[in-house]
């Protein structure tokens, strides 16, 4: 028997790992019935691809950022369909932190 070999770009294995955690979820709803498995994965794709699109839409990534000087990087307001986000001044290593942050604080959640 031999692997199937499948070679992802970073931005698709993101998504897949995203849409994998949104088909467990389904599963755990208890909603995927077996007959069904292959809608609700391509479901769980499609949500999975429309949450990437809306990050996407609504934050800047390090690339797109502008550089100043003194250090300091202004985040653009964005329009997005629920609304605008502010304008937030921050410096890398506050971004950085903040982002750190959000991380652990992710990590550390549990469920019911």
């Amino acid at each position: 028997m031999t692997k199937p070999d499948v070679t992802l770009q970073p931005s698709k294995g993101v998504i897949a790992q995203a849409a994998a955690q949104i088909y467990a979820a389904h599963i755990i709803a208890d909603q995927v019935a077996e007959e069904d498995a292959d809608a609700w994965i391509k479901r769980s794709i499609r949500e999975a691809v429309a949450i990437a699109r809306t990050i996407d839409a609504s934050v800047q990534s390090d690339d797109e950022l502008p550089s100043t000087e003194g250090g300091e990087v202004v985040l653009q307001q964005t329009e997005t369909q629920a609304g605008s986000l502010p304008s937030v001044k921050k410096t890398p290593a506050e971004i950085e932190t903040s982002a750190s942050q959000a991380a652990a604080d992710a990590l550390s959640m549990e469920g019911p």
